[in-house]
């Protein structure tokens, strides 16, 4: 059953007002943050991150996505301090931490991951990957902070040939999900995948390359028929 809704790509022109209002009325949505040491600051999906402070104390579950030179660093070298660096006045609003990994060819082939992660008790941390490149969350998944990502797409809006089955408790989807085509997607989820999932999605939010929330909107009325129990990220591991 689908049970979290993130909705990635929070930019310095959305409207505080309006993301709180639309959790007000559709709990079951995450936002998410995008973050990386060349990009934020620089591109319209990485704002500056003094933004956030909009959000701070707000009832909102954020989701914070590390791209880039961090997320290479954390997978490579079990190094999460450029991350925690950057982004250490904020750590403590973000529920989830994703590591936008799927893309990184050398995960599985010449350096490897790394095998001695330590993924902090009291936040829960997302693999991304894509259906050729799963062995880092393959090694991790039995941690119970530790939730899986399918996404092959790295926010360009391309949906997958298939999505993947998985018998773990809560797994996550995304690549090309929007207005146009969620429903119809969450229905072949529903069909390979038994457990309660998350989806998330990023590029065909925006206009313009900016966040739409009128589109924002349009998805969580249509994913309000089909989430059944909000999953509670303050209570689930």
């Amino acid at each position: 059953m689908l049970g979290l809704v993130t909705l990635t790509g929070i930019d310095e022109r959305t409207d505080p007002d309006e993301i709180i209002e639309l959790k007000q009325e559709y709990p079951f949505l995450e936002f998410g943050v995008l973050i990386s040491e060349d990009r934020t600051g620089k591109e319209n999906r990485y704002p500056r991150l003094e933004t956030l402070k909009k959000y701070d104390g707000k009832e909102l579950d954020l989701s914070l996505h590390v791209c880039g030179s961090m997320a290479r660093n954390v997978a490579h070298n079990a190094d999460w301090r450029p991350l925690y660096e950057m982004a250490q006045e904020y750590w403590h609003m973000f529920n989830r931490i994703q590591l936008n990994i799927s893309n990184i060819a050398s995960l599985n082939k010449g350096k490897g991951f790394s095998k001695e992660i330590k993924f902090i008790k009291h936040k829960r941390f997302i693999i991304q990957i894509s259906p050729d490149s799963s062995a880092i969350y393959n090694f991790y998944k039995k941690r119970t902070n530790v939730a899986g990502f399918q996404d092959g797409s790295g926010g360009l809006g391309i949906s997958p040939d298939a999505w993947l089955p998985s018998d773990e408790p809560f797994f996550g989807y995304g690549g090309g999900l929007g207005p146009d085509n969620v429903e119809r997607e969450i229905q072949k989820i529903m069909e390979i995948n038994k457990n309660p999932f998350w989806i998330d999605m990023e590029a065909k939010l925006r206009t313009d390359d900016w966040l739409d929330i009128k589109k924002c909107r349009r998805v969580a009325e249509i994913c309000a028929c089909y989430v059944i129990h909000r999953y509670d990220l303050a209570k689930s591991p």
